[in-house]
């Protein structure tokens, strides 16, 4: 049973470090294209 609730425990960080380097590689994307959109209206 111990086992079991361990390996969720460990998948569930694992999603969780999923989500937050998407959300991450995300945010970087945007801010490039903005500051691309700004250079390129400057």
């Amino acid at each position: 049973m111990n086992d079991h609730e361990d390996a969720y425990h460990d998948g569930h960080a694992a999603v969780g470090k999923g989500l937050l380097i998407g959300v991450v590689l995300g945010s970087l994307l945007w801010v490039a294209i903005i500051m691309g959109i700004m250079y390129l209206l400057r």
